[in-house]
């Protein structure tokens, strides 16, 4: 019982991979991840995808509601990646990778799995695609992945936008005259929840001269969610604008 269940776990782990590097689904004018659980359960069109039969065979895909959110997630974590935009030698140096079955790579797809199980939505699961372009692209380390991922796994993704108000305020300072404050109004509901996570850290006015007891600047961390939610906004638009314009 126990090797099945470690050989299937390293099946899916395999198969899991090979999507990654491939792009089955990158030209699906569908977003699959947007289609009622019911219908995925009813549309044998949308089984035949190409891709798709091997997003089955990884997610269990059973009669339950939960299985069948694990395949939207999968679904859309895969189709973000996909279109996203990744450098084709380091994408070919992970298709090496995978060709010779190497630890590191499986050690990643392992952890796109395990977070990719944890998250609570599927728009978690896009913006977690928009951490392994990154990774893969060099911009962060595993590290960092490692550390973003816990990030998103804790997130309320109604904050960001917060966070992306109080990080634009802050490029309004003049840094010449050493401005410390901008006016914001901070949500300290929202504020106290990024602190936690570190995309956010206080200020406290006996340090800095003013009279604002709760006043909150955006860390280096914080920085990088704007932009991991800039970017991930105006593909949203991009998304609905090329559906706008086949109406």
């Amino acid at each position: 019982m126990k090797e099945n269940f470690i050989t299937n776990l390293q099946n899916n782990i395999f198969e899991f991979s090979k999507l990654i590097i491939g792009s089955d689904l990158k030209d699906t004018a569908i977003d699959l991840s947007e289609v009622c659980l019911d219908s995925l359960i009813e549309n044998d069109t949308i089984k035949e995808i190409p891709g798709l039969s091997a997003v089955f065979s990884v997610v269990s895909f059973g009669k339950n509601v939960q299985n069948h959110f694990e395949f939207k997630k999968a679904v859309a974590f895969l189709q973000q990646l996909q279109k996203g935009t990744i450098d084709s030698e380091k994408l070919e140096k992970r298709r090496l990778a995978y060709q010779g079955n190497k630890k590191w790579f499986k050690k990643e797809v392992e952890q796109v799995l395990l977070y990719l199980s944890r998250l609570s939505s599927v728009e978690k699961a896009k913006i977690q695609a928009e951490l392994y372009i990154d990774l893969i692209n060099e911009k962060i380390t595993f590290d960092q992945f490692n550390e973003h991922l816990d990030i998103l796994d804790r997130l309320f993704l109604q904050d960001l936008s917060h966070l992306s108000d109080i990080n634009f305020a802050e490029s309004k300072l003049d840094p010449q005259k050493d401005d410390v404050v901008a006016e914001i109004q901070f949500n300290l509901t929202r504020c106290s929840r990024m602190t936690a996570l570190g995309l956010l850290y206080q200020l406290h006015p006996l340090s800095y001269g003013f009279s604002k007891d709760n006043y909150f600047r955006v860390s280096e961390n914080g920085k990088y969610w704007c932009d991991i939610f800039g970017c991930f906004q105006n593909k949203l638009i991009d998304k609905d604008s090329a559906y706008n314009d086949q109406l």
